[in-house]
């Protein structure tokens, strides 16, 4: 013998209400939770005690991170031609997944860079945005500026190619390397 919980005649719409569905997306002040597997190094570092850490805590320290990011991030801005910025966009194309999700993350500025020079030595990427010729010289220059920088530099780049790929139907001209690009609404972007 079965029972039916909801009649398999309900219409769609009332069936999500009915179990608390929405397609809508989210208001923007709900919030997100994420479930985080503590990890007792990290946390040590940080000066926590991982059997009492709280997701305070946790938000605290995400958004000094993103502090010292976003930081990097405008010294980068200002460092880095739009020629260098498509090369990157190009070469770290889904490269970023193998530093986030791996279970010891390998430096950014050692994936970016040994990208950066495979990515001319073996398909002469750097010709493509720098011109014909020119891709040995500007990739080097690039990763001459990049392995002078302190990782937090390599992270916010990472950050900006990831933005840039997350909408890969992104107007050509807009500037999406730019930090205002990602966290100011459209409607304030100059």
């Amino acid at each position: 013998m079965t029972h039916e919980l909801i009649p398999a005649d309900w219409p769609l719409d009332d069936l999500e209400k009915a179990l608390g569905l929405t397609t809508e997306p989210p208001m923007p002040t709900d919030r997100r939770r994420l479930y985080w597997i503590v990890d007792d190094h990290s946390c040590a570092v940080l000066g926590y005690d991982s059997a009492e850490l709280s997701s305070v805590q946790l938000t605290a320290a995400m958004r000094r991170y993103a502090g010292l990011i976003a930081q990097a991030a405008r010294e980068v801005e200002r460092s880095l031609c739009r020629e260098e910025w498509w090369l990157l966009a190009d070469l770290l194309n889904d490269c970023d997944d193998l530093r986030d999700y791996c279970e010891l993350p390998l430096p950014h500025s050692l994936l970016i860079v040994a990208q950066l020079e495979d990515g001319q030595r073996l398909d002469g990427s750097g010709d493509k945005w720098f011109g014909a010729g020119l891709g040995d010289s500007g990739t080097r220059q690039l990763v001459r500026k990049i392995s002078r920088w302190p990782e937090t530099h390599s992270v916010a780049i990472a950050a900006a190619v990831r933005y840039f790929w997350s909408d890969p139907e992104r107007d050509s001209d807009a500037e999406w390397w730019r930090l205002s690009e990602r966290t100011v609404p459209a409607a304030g972007r100059v």
